[in-house]
């Protein structure tokens, strides 16, 4: 379906219907002009205000020793398409918050919060019966957007979904296994992708392992991560074809450490030297995904290869379009996605879409073990053109991360959901200067790397 997310001069929405060529008549008049900016980029505004509150939604978090049900693939036979539609929208109306028990072997961190603009009162998010070993290395933070619906005119819910499982039994902090995820769903159902693939992912990395007793080779684990991103895409249910989500996988296994990345989501490494921290040169980014977008060459060659084809913008700073046809009625449209990997998004697969992950192993053990090391995942409502830089975000999280303030045991406080709270405030405010009562969801997960 239909969404946009970002003013004209950027125009790098997810999906956006195909109007380049009629810009012509803008020329003709401020009338026509309005018209088709409105129609091209889809917003619906809204009032609305920043608030600098906490909300901890949902009564899943209040409970002790829960085990996180993961959601199961559902079959693409069940009796009526509204049966699947009204289960998922209960089950992804808003992102599940709150930390716990996901089985014998793994504990799950999800959003503690979920920052709210229209709640005044800070609430705590209670992590009863959660693992807190080493729990202030990890952070994970959303804030639902402001934008809505061109179909219903309703407001969106937050697409994104970020997680951390971690694996329990480890006598070495250092030696710890873990997983995070991130996934920016976008479309009319891209909150019911990205909820699909995040419970999927973490179901079958947990699993996985489940079933390992030793060590694997990284081309062997590589070929697992690669299965498990196109089985997924295989399962994702036929109703939620025309939605998608990004996809960025961490995984930490022994002193290697797996990134796999499908989409325009961010994901970095860095390092960090605490001896100085006033200094922005004692942060350096030593690794960063790639984001696939249809005019980069390699990505082109494929699209057109398969008969599809790439559209530029004409505007400065907007992303390029993988042009997907699709027939709504009698009519055959064409919509622009701003990516040329991702998950769902099934229609664009004979034009050239495709779920084929970037997949690089880093090599912890020759990494320099007087340095602080931190990976940080985020969507691109918080890093993006002209929002905040993958160097400012790092910083802020390496000395979040590293700090030595006493800590306390509501995680809320902690240094690093305070940093992240204030990198996602920072953003909003950045969005609310541009765009008004428009916003994208916001959205980060990152963990302290112990060498």
């Amino acid at each position: 379906m239909i969404q946009s997310k970002r003013k004209l001069s950027k125009l790098s929405g997810r999906h956006s219907l195909l109007l380049w060529g009629h810009f012509p008549l803008i020329a003709k008049g401020c009338a026509i002009f309005s018209a088709v900016l409105i129609f091209l980029l889809n917003y619906r505004f809204t009032t609305s205000s920043l608030s600098d509150s906490f909300h901890a939604s949902g009564s899943a978090a209040s409970k002790r020793n829960k085990e996180f049900q993961s959601l199961q693939p559902y079959p693409n036979n069940l009796p009526t398409t509204k049966s699947s539609i009204d289960e998922w929208e209960r089950n992804t109306k808003r992102p599940l918050v709150g930390s716990y028990r996901y089985s014998s072997i793994a504990t799950i961190q999800l959003p503690l919060v979920d920052i709210e603009e229209d709640d005044m009162i800070p609430k705590r998010a209670d992590s009863t019966g959660f693992d807190r070993s080493n729990a202030e290395d990890v952070v994970v933070l959303t804030r639902k957007g402001h934008k809505f619906n061109q179909e219903d005119g309703l407001r969106t819910p937050n697409q994104d979904r970020v997680l951390v499982l971690k694996k329990n039994g480890n006598s070495i902090i250092g030696d710890q296994d873990w997983w995070m995820g991130l996934f920016d769903g976008h479309g009319y159902y891209g909150h019911f992708v990205s909820q699909f693939v995040s419970s999927e992912f973490s179901r079958r990395i947990n699993k996985e392992w489940e079933g390992q007793n030793s060590l694997r080779s990284s081309m062997v684990e590589k070929d697992s991560l690669r299965t498990i991103f196109l089985d997924i895409n295989r399962s994702i249910p036929d109703f939620m074809r025309s939605a998608g989500c990004t996809g960025i996988s961490i995984l930490k296994r022994g002193n290697s450490l797996y990134i796999s990345n499908v989409g325009d989501s961010v994901a970095f490494v860095a390092s960090y030297d605490k001896s100085n921290s006033s200094s922005k040169k004692n942060l350096k980014i030593i690794y960063a995904t790639k984001p696939h977008k249809p005019n980069l060459p390699n990505e082109r060659k494929r699209i057109e290869e398969m008969g599809g084809r790439v559209m530029e913008s004409p505007f400065y700073g907007a992303s390029a379009r993988l042009m997907i046809p699709m027939t709504i009625g009698s009519q055959t449209v064409e919509f622009g996605l701003a990516m040329s990997r991702s998950f769902g998004d099934l229609d664009g697969e004979k034009f050239g879409l495709s779920i084929e992950p970037d997949t690089d192993v880093l090599d912890l053990s020759k990494f320099d073990k007087n340095q602080d090391y931190i990976v940080v995942a985020a969507t691109d409502g918080l890093i993006d053109f002209e929002k905040l830089s993958e160097e400012e975000v790092g910083l802020i999280m390496a000395k979040a991360l590293t700090s030595t303030e006493q800590k306390t045991n509501d995680l809320v406080s902690s240094p690093g959901i305070k940093a992240a709270r204030e990198l996602i405030l920072k953003s909003s405010q950045i969005w609310d200067s541009e765009l008004g009562d428009y916003r994208d969801d916001i959205s980060i997960v990152a963990h302290r790397l112990r060498i």
